[in-house]
């Protein structure tokens, strides 16, 4: 499945990842479409983890990782 210009995707933690013990997918469904860029996804770990969301809009036709938008929100619990 391919993100597609203007789709609006989530991002969740991504737990077992041998690549970045903080590793951030951006999901379409239930299924993940690519990954948030490694300068971020530690910030953003601890960030959902502390029940924030994170929602993508993709700009770009190109790889999702370079090529997308993230809005950032906290909601207290």
């Amino acid at each position: 499945m391919k993100a597609i210009v203007g789709e609006k995707l989530v991002a969740k933690l991504e737990f077992n990842n041998s690549m970045d013990n903080h590793a951030v997918k951006v999901v379409k469904g239930d299924e993940t479409v690519g990954h948030l860029r490694h300068e971020f996804s530690r910030i953003a770990w601890y960030f959902l983890g502390c029940s924030g969301e994170i929602s993508v809009e993709v700009i770009g036709p190109d790889d999702i990782v370079s090529s997308c938008v993230e809005e950032w929100r906290f909601h207290a619990s």
